[in-house]
């Protein structure tokens, strides 16, 4: 995608009293003409009109690393934040929403697909896009270039997900009070950190060519703090999502208010299977990574051998993400344990349209963490009367807190998300998952009358 630069004057400015500052992000490179006085909000709202997406989503920093763990306040202006003419600003938002650039780039990749097609035969290469004049040869050259050769990869762009404890244990409980009798998916809200590639045990003229190697990726960790189960139907062989974009909308702005994202799906199966992930599983898995990001995770909870719950993370490759976006794969209906293409791909040096699912999978290793996020009020969408949100249950949980400090008390995402029904999502909330992520006892605590006036506790 080619980099703008847009200039945005603002009308009646005293041009000795102008800061021309550039902020930079995956869209490109904007150009805004601001005042001193002027906040980190109106530079989110000025890059919101560049993009089109939602300003409160935009993290501004002078520094890229620091965008996601500690961005400038959007309430400070540009003289508190020591902003000089002619400095460079650093912007990003959450993945998962598009930018007028991004649905650009959708409409020219859809648009040269359709005329390059899939590359199945002569009249599908777009080859008088590539050259006027071929030979047979330089045709044979190019047909042998766009083959696809399924290739294994050994090591996934996330290299290990850290679990918050208790979210895995309040997942897996409710597992075994519904008996297994029903599977279950949840959503993963956390974050990323860079990671060092994988350290490869074997030795380099022992990787054979059908491995499928990363080449300049960065790699990543995902730290996964809260599980959201989305409302769905369960049965002892599969889930369905049934869709609710209210509720799934305003966790997704929860989470990023919070400082966090989706980076992974949970769900459960019964354990009678040899195989990690199934067609379909191994299809949404693509999809997920395709639309939040190439290390979102994938983990599996299923009882082991001995009855225990055991906890297994994957990711699909790369390779099959990029067949997923081509359309290319399809479930199998008769074998679980094959995917199926759309056209002729080699595996081993065969030709064939079915590839064994472990040649699309890699382990991720898995880890216990804490996060600073409580688990205690009941999660929304679970189908037992034990599990029903309502004030009762906020002032239980808040009397059971009695002793944290408000700040603690209230660190939750379950209750937070209930109180979503109650509290501004615009206005009140973003001091107050300010407050959370500071532990900032003082700022939670004008939030306290109103939350313990809902709950009953004045």
């Amino acid at each position: 995608m080619s980099k703008q630069a847009i200039k945005q004057p603002l009308a009646g400015n005293n041009t000795a009293n102008v800061v021309t500052i550039r902020a930079r992000g995956k869209d490109g490179t904007f150009r805004f003409d601001l005042k001193p006085n002027d906040t980190i909000d109106t530079v989110a709202n000025e890059i919101s009109k560049q993009t089109g997406v939602p300003p409160h989503t935009i993290k501004v920093s002078l520094d890229p690393k620091l965008l996601e763990k500690s961005p400038l306040s959007n309430k400070n202006t540009i003289t508190q934040c020591g902003i000089k003419r002619g400095d460079m600003l650093h912007f990003a938002y959450d993945p998962t929403l598009k930018s007028k650039q991004d649905v650009q780039e959708e409409e020219r990749k859809r648009a040269v697909q359709e005329e390059m097609g899939e590359g199945d035969d002569l009249s599908s290469l777009g080859l008088r896009h590539r050259k006027k004049n071929w030979t047979l040869a330089e045709y044979m050259k190019l047909r042998e270039e766009v083959t696809i050769r399924i290739k294994h990869q050994k090591f996934g762009v996330c290299t290990t997900v850290s679990v918050d404890n208790q979210s895995a244990n309040a997942f897996q409980l409710f597992l075994r009070e519904m008996a297994m009798t029903a599977q279950r998916m949840a959503f993963l809200y956390g974050t990323f950190e860079k990671s060092s590639p994988p350290q490869d045990e074997e030795a380099e003229n022992e990787k054979t060519t059908e491995e499928y190697v990363i080449e300049n990726d960065e790699y990543e960790a995902a730290i996964a703090n809260v599980a959201f189960e989305p409302k769905q139907r369960g049965t002892a062989e599969s889930f369905h999502q049934i869709e609710d974009a209210n509720i799934n909308d305003r966790a997704d702005t929860l989470a990023s208010l919070l400082g966090m994202r989706r980076v992974g799906w949970i769900f459960s199966h019964d354990g009678s299977r040899d195989y990690p992930l199934c067609g379909e599983e191994i299809i949404k898995a693509a999809e997920y990574q395709s639309k939040y990001g190439p290390a979102f995770v994938t983990i599996t909870v299923f009882p082991n051998e001995e009855g225990q719950l055991e906890f297994q993370a994957f990711q699909v490759s790369k390779q099959c993400v990029e067949m997923y976006e081509k359309g290319l794969l399809r479930v199998d209906p008769d074998n679980a344990e094959v995917m199926k293409t759309t056209k002729p791909v080699q595996v081993e040096r065969k030709e064939t349209q079915e590839i064994d699912s472990l040649l699309l999978i890699c382990n991720v290793a898995i880890k216990n963490y804490t996060s600073k996020l409580q688990v205690g009020f009941p999660i929304r969408n679970r189908p037992s009367s034990d599990h029903v949100q309502n004030m009762t249950k906020l002032k239980q949980v808040l009397l059971a807190r009695k002793n944290q400090k408000f700040v603690q008390r209230v660190s939750d995402f379950h209750m937070l998300l209930f109180l979503t029904e109650f509290l501004s999502l615009n206005s009140d909330f973003p001091p107050l998952c300010d407050a959370i992520l500071r532990q900032d006892n003082d700022g939670a605590q004008n939030f306290e009358p109103l939350i313990n006036g809902y709950a009953g506790l004045d």
